[in-house]
């Protein structure tokens, strides 16, 4: 827990001027700065800045590079889901060495990226994509065929690769459909509410979905895992 004494909080996030409002308000005992150039996106790299060097606090995408060589930094609050660049071994063990704290936003995306998912999902059972355009003549022999291979999502079985925030939400979407559910995780905690294995077990749990829902960070482990 920080000490509630003024902090200085370093934000590169290109917010809106509403939503930089609405951040000002909610730090109003502490100190926000601000740099020349926010950050463009969590894919892009960003760029060093002078004001970074007083932070107690960082609220973006900061240079990973950048913060490695401050002494004041306590906190990095990623404005992401995804912590791709700072998923390293050496980011790892500097952050462990030094205390700092990183956090990322997966609870802001549960929601919108849950219900993504689902769609998809309810899209697919009921083949939607093939539909789309077509003007079959009820009772004809395409509408018969087309109306007989839709399914529901009762019944079927999906397999979700990582379980965190977002994986946890779609579980709730999905638990009136008494579907079979199976969550991989590398380090599975005992409260996932769900039948949970480890990647080493996967390859029964593949051969046997109807939906493979991969939410996996991305690092060295996963890309190319599927």
């Amino acid at each position: 827990m920080l000490a509630m004494s003024k902090l200085c909080i370093f934000c590169d996030a290109p917010l809106s001027d509403s939503a930089r409002q609405l951040l000002m308000q909610g730090v109003v005992l502490h100190e926000l700065v601000f740099p020349k150039r926010a950050a463009g996106s969590v894919l892009t790299r960003t760029e060093s800045d002078p004001a970074l060097q007083r932070a107690d606090i960082a609220f973006g995408q900061p240079d990973i590079a950048n913060v490695m060589e401050l002494e004041r930094l306590r906190w990095i609050q990623l404005t992401s889901a995804g912590y791709t660049r700072y998923d390293t071994t050496h980011f790892r063990s500097w952050a462990e060495a030094r205390g700092v704290i990183v956090t990322n936003s997966s609870g802001v995306f549960a929601a919108a990226c849950t219900a993504h998912v689902f769609a998809f999902m309810l899209a697919q059972s009921r083949l939607l994509p093939q539909s789309l355009g077509l003007r079959y003549e009820s009772g004809s022999p395409e509408w018969t065929k087309l109306r007989e291979s839709c399914g529901p999502l009762q019944g079927q079985s999906a397999v979700i690769l990582g379980f965190g925030a977002i994986g946890a939400r779609l579980l709730q979407l999905l638990s009136p459909f008494e579907m079979k559910v199976v969550a991989m995780r590398r380090k599975p905690r005992g409260d996932e509410k769900v039948a949970t294995i480890r990647p080493e077990n996967l390859r029964g749990a593949l051969a046997a979905a109807d939906h493979v829902i991969n939410i996996l960070p991305e690092n060295a482990e996963s890309v190319g895992f599927i």
